[in-house]
């Protein structure tokens, strides 16, 4: 199978198939394909110059997956994306399609942004087979597996679809399914507790109680605190008379015990514990030597009279005690710099003065670096090349630089690439296209950026200069 290119008629864009004397095209699907507006699948018209065919399929302001998924991917992008995969892959069944008749990798499933509703390119040939169940499997799979996810978010759906992958054979139906009951938890009401009536001598003080979020900590343990009026409290106070009895089923030796209580002896041994702890200020370092020494650190006096820890000085003669009670509410000489790089921005920490730390991974400008930056011919707004990938267009999530005020830009316009200490631009299927010093750029065609360079995105002029 040839490669598809890319090639402007208008304000449209479209991928091209060239096919070949060898090669056949199944007329049925081709019919259906063109006589109907099929939901997930790019539309597709057939053109025919002197003796040779190509198919045309619209992708117009659409962004390739694997563009999409290059940066840190969010919940909501993942879930709707495969979902929106599975129901075309289910309803093409209604037009005659089969799972093989389509072009199942990143660089062929368009996205349109902000909804992650995905468009698949059917490829009407019947002398090659495109996609199976197998490779449908593995594509999941390498996604899942290879995805940067976003730290900001809970993650625990990364894990049930992981789950689902190692557990049972793939089909298409159960998968769609884990991806529904996903989007579903979403609306998940907290559970609160019931509300208990008691007598004033069993000192009980009912509170509402939040389960966590995590579904899975719930069947593990119920919920004993809570937070109130900024204080975190105690969900249930009992006398050593009496326990919570929450359930009239619940056998007498579990009432004594009860399942959300505590008695009052072991919650005043729990304060006693806890008050100690934060009167000495001290904690334990795991996974460490109880003799190891921490340079840099005060002495401790303990009641006894012993010193404990290490001095400032480093003095063999000062140095007794266990690192487990060592102070470390201060470390002296700390720096702290933010550098910013490709996976959000990281924190160096360099103590005691020395040279600072490089983060291998994180692709900060040098100070030997030029700093690339656009110029908007609006207003003069000037914004900094801080990414190696570094987006522009006016959808607020997805892009480095937000266009909101003009809507002849598109969700995603275009993208300014680094490479060493050179940069490109890319046009990213823009309608209204994007222009380097008046020439129209192809889309997905890198081209060289020089100081001066004049850009303009659609009717929006900007010029890329170093610093």
């Amino acid at each position: 199978m040839k490669d598809l290119l890319t090639e402007i008629n208008g304000e449209n864009t479209y991928l091209i198939y060239e096919i070949a004397v060898n090669e056949s095209l199944d007329t049925v699907i081709v019919g259906m394909m063109e006589h109907n507006k099929i939901t997930g699948i790019l539309p597709m018209t057939t053109v025919q110059l002197n003796q040779t065919k190509y198919l045309k399929y619209d992708i117009t302001s659409k962004v390739k997956m694997s563009e999409l998924f290059s940066g840190n991917v969010k919940k909501e992008m993942v879930v709707k994306c495969f979902l929106s995969i599975m129901n075309t892959l289910i309803n093409a069944e209604d037009y005659m399609l089969n799972l093989e008749d389509f072009l199942i990798d990143m660089d062929h499933i368009y996205v349109t942004l902000g909804k992650y509703e995905t468009e698949l390119v059917c490829l009407p040939i019947t002398d090659e087979k495109k996609t199976d169940a197998v490779k449908l499997e593995l594509f999941v799979k390498n996604i899942i597996f290879s995805a940067k996810y976003d730290q900001t978010e809970n993650c625990d759906y990364v894990a049930k679809i992981i789950s689902f992958l190692n557990s049972q054979p793939f089909a298409i139906n159960k998968f769609k399914e884990v991806l529904e009951e996903i989007l579903d938890d979403n609306n998940v009401q907290l559970f609160h507790s019931a509300d208990v009536k008691v007598s004033q001598k069993d000192e009980l003080t009912p509170i509402s109680v939040a389960a966590p979020e995590n579904p899975v900590y719930n069947s593990i343990k119920p919920a004993f605190d809570t937070v109130v009026n900024n204080n975190t409290v105690d969900a249930f106070e009992i006398s050593d008379k009496k326990a919570l009895d929450l359930s009239n089923s619940v056998s007498e030796k579990k009432e004594k015990k009860g399942f959300f209580a505590r008695r009052k002896d072991k919650v005043k041994k729990k304060e006693k514990s806890d008050k100690k702890c934060k009167e000495t200020e001290m904690v334990q370092l795991s996974g460490m030597a109880s003799e190891m020494i921490i340079p840099g650190q005060k002495v401790v006096s303990t009641e006894d009279g012993k010193s404990i820890g290490v001095n400032v000085n480093n003095s063999d003669n000062e140095v007794t005690g266990v690192v487990q009670k060592a102070n470390l509410t201060k470390l002296p000489n700390t720096t702290f710099n933010h550098v910013k790089g490709s996976f959000g921005e990281t924190t160096v920490l360099g103590v005691g003065g020395g040279s600072e730390t490089t983060i291998l991974g994180v692709n900060s400008l040098s100070s030997a670096d030029n700093r690339a930056y656009l110029i908007r011919r609006r207003n003069n707004e000037k914004k900094y090349i801080d990414k190696d990938v570094y987006r522009i267009g006016k959808e607020n999530s997805f892009v480095d630089y937000f266009i909101g005020d003009n809507t002849a830009i598109s969700r995603s316009h275009a993208n300014i690439i680094k490479k060493i200490t050179d940069y490109y631009i890319v046009d990213m299927n823009s309608k209204n296209h994007t222009y380097v010093n008046g020439t129209m750029l192809q889309p997905n065609i890198e081209t060289l950026l020089q100081p001066g360079t004049k850009i303009r995105l659609a009717d929006e002029e900007f010029e890329f200069n170093l610093e």
